[in-house]
């Protein structure tokens, strides 16, 4: 967990986005596509579920949201399998940074972890703190 730190979602929508960009070299036809873009997005969801320390049930969901829109196109909406990529791969980059603020990184629940007193920032700090 170390390694994710504070961007547990962060890092694993990144890598699906990457995944899913990656799949395009295989050359799947469109229904093909569709269903790799749903594996990848519902693993990742399973994994960030797995990797946050509370809300698990936020990532759960975005990526539940994801696979199902996946297999709409897959089995039904005829989408090029480039537009399909860059579609998931535009939506897991918002979707982590939707989630980040929604869930807790597992370091910060670190027993003697303590943030650090900073004071507001008001016109006799100048601005900086």
């Amino acid at each position: 967990m170390r390694v994710l730190g504070r961007e547990p979602v962060f890092v694993v929508e990144s890598v699906a986005a990457l995944l899913v960009a990656l799949s395009l070299f295989f050359n799947f036809n469109t229904n093909a596509q569709a269903l790799v873009n749903a594996a990848i997005v519902a693993v990742a969801a399973v994994v960030q579920a797995w990797l946050v320390a509370a809300e698990k049930a936020l990532p759960l969901l975005a990526g539940a949201v994801r696979a199902v829109i996946a297999l709409v196109i897959g089995f039904g909406v005829d989408v090029p399998s480039s537009v399909q990529a860059g579609i998931m791969a535009v939506v897991a980059v918002l979707v982590a940074f939707g989630l980040r603020a929604g869930v807790v990184a597992p370091v910060a629940l670190q027993p003697g972890a303590h943030a650090t007193a900073v004071p507001p920032i008001t016109r006799t700090t100048g601005g900086h703190v």
